[in-house]
């Protein structure tokens, strides 16, 4: 029999109310997985839920489906970074959920509707926004690649306005080359972060990014702006190293232990099994190229790689790396289109440079010593580029 103090403890740990947005499975930094939540106690009172135990997954989902009232036992509190006022609850493999009824009705947080970016910049940080609109401004900055959980990753930051404000949005992996600069967009699903004080928005694994008509949005003025200059130069490709991430189309989880030509495989993270084409291939990597001017290294982005190789009919070879780095090998010139950083924003047949893309066309003395300068800072240390929070 449980003692009367071990009761009251349980007793004390107790929330009620509806369950909202239910997300996928989640890696924290120590590797441990979980997802996430957001409980509705009262009519207007919203409370993140974070949950430890991937097995309550499916449960916490079919009463968010269901609509239904849940008593939450086995829960503890914590001290809510996103609002001060406020506390998030943390369940573990024993919590229990059991169906109940509240005096209020289901009422779906207002972080979860379309909001405008004004709404966007007045929400604390880890937040949850489930529709923006806006028109992606000029002075956004290139691509680059960055170490998350020891796998490399694709990131764009671009700039979108809809008339109430200005924020900024992280593209992520296969969303870096979904928007282009003066057209509009539907952003779904979305998060916020706090960046130095300033909120701005990032992709997730369930966002969505849809083209819009144009929003009439006046042009602002005094955002932050990035070095957009791009070297455009022809070479041949002397050396290069391409890796490949493949994540699972279901959570997300990147795979560790995949088996190239594998028919099909086990995700490492929730362990469905599927046909080896469900796991999306993202690319990284370097390439030593040879310019007129001597060899240089450019490091290579998902987007332009996976854009080569779709405009060049070779889809087959998505998923093998040493088939990929064969064809730069065996073939002739190519036009390389390289950020001031060093990151390869595009590349065609040299024949078809007019396709190259606009940007800034340095000469050759010009893309020598921005090439050499980024090298030499490599060689330094380079400076450490920020990942996603957790």
């Amino acid at each position: 029999m449980a003692s009367p103090a071990k009761l009251r403890k349980e007793g004390e740990d107790v929330v009620e109310g509806f369950i909202h947005n239910v997300s996928p499975r989640r890696q924290s930094k120590n590797n441990s997985p979980y997802f996430t939540a957001v409980l509705q106690s009262a009519r207007q009172s919203y409370h993140r839920l974070v949950i430890f135990s991937m097995e309550q997954q499916a449960t916490f989902t079919q009463a968010e489906k269901n609509g239904n009232a849940v008593r939450l036992r086995n829960v503890r509190r914590s001290i809510s970074f996103a609002d001060p006022d406020g506390f998030d609850v943390l369940c573990s493999r024993g919590t229990k959920v059991d169906v109940t009824t509240l005096p209020f009705l289901r009422s779906t947080p207002a972080s979860c509707r379309r909001m405008t970016v004004a709404e966007v910049k007045a929400l604390g940080p880890k937040q949850k926004v489930g529709e923006v609109r806006g028109q992606v401004r000029l002075g956004g900055a290139a691509s680059r690649v960055v170490q998350v959980n020891q796998a490399d990753c694709e990131l764009r930051e671009v700039r979108i306005s809809d008339g109430t404000g200005e924020v900024k949005v992280t593209l992520w992996d296969s969303f870096v080359g979904q928007v282009e600069e003066g057209l509009s967009y539907g952003f779904t699903n979305l998060s916020t972060r706090d960046r130095e004080g300033c909120i701005s928005l990032c992709t997730g694994p369930t966002s969505s990014i849809e083209e819009i008509a144009d929003l009439e949005v006046p042009e602002e003025g005094g955002g932050e702006q990035h070095d957009t200059s791009t070297a455009l130069f022809s070479a041949t490709v002397k050396g290069i190293e391409v890796r490949i991430v493949r994540k699972c189309s279901s959570c997300r989880f990147a795979q560790r232990q995949f088996l190239e030509r594998s028919v099909t495989h086990r995700c490492e993270g929730c362990r469905l099994k599927q046909g080896a084409l469900s796991f999306c291939p993202s690319f990284a990597g370097k390439a030593v190229v040879s310019t007129a001017g001597g060899e240089h290294s450019v490091t290579l982005t998902s987007s332009a790689l996976s854009s080569y190789l779709r405009s060049a009919g070779l889809g087959g070879i998505f998923n093998d790396a040493d088939a990929i780095e064969d064809h730069f090998l065996q073939s002739a010139v190519f036009d390389f289109k390289v950020s001031v950083d060093g990151f390869l924003e595009s590349i065609h047949p040299a024949d078809e440079r007019g396709t190259s893309g606009t940007g800034e066309l340095w000469d050759a003395d010009e893309t020598e010593d921005a090439l050499s300068a980024k090298e030499d800072q490599a060689g330094q240390g380079g400076t450490a580029a920020a990942g996603p929070v957790a």
